[in-house]
């Protein structure tokens, strides 16, 4: 969301009409920013549903790859609105996905939670064009 402190209603009207339309937006969290309050703000407004921690039900604590607890610091939530359009990540996944110094466990296992977050991206787009398509 490149300049979203611009946006007016035209660009809230497109995003949104996307997350309608059974798209998902992942956005990586701002580290230590005073602006995260206001993204947070306008997220909640786009989605018109507030954003929560993930749960352990969720599909990207299980699926393709099962995670009882996912190895992010304490600080490094993933969230998601309550109705699943939008992901807010802690910074560690786009560190450890392009960090030449981590263990490759520690690696994998982000990639691993990548994939997860690239299928529930995926499988909500089907759901909905499941539900649209009968």
């Amino acid at each position: 969301l490149l300049n979203w402190q611009q946006y007016g209603d035209y660009e809230i009207n497109q995003l949104r009409n996307y997350l309608e339309s059974g798209g998902c937006l992942y956005l990586s969290r701002l580290s230590n920013s005073s602006d995260d309050g206001a993204l947070r703000e306008l997220l909640t407004d786009i989605a018109r549903s507030a954003l929560r921690p993930l749960r352990s039900d969720d599909v990207i604590h299980t699926e393709p790859f099962y995670f009882g607890q996912l190895p992010l610091g304490d600080s490094e939530l993933i969230e998601i609105t309550n109705n699943g359009q939008i992901l807010l990540v802690g910074t560690f996944l786009v560190a450890a996905w392009t960090s030449k110094d981590l263990p490759r466990n520690e690696i994998r296992e982000a990639h691993e939670i990548g994939i997860n977050v690239l299928y529930y991206a995926w499988l909500r787009r089907h759901h909905h064009n499941l539900k649209n398509f009968s």
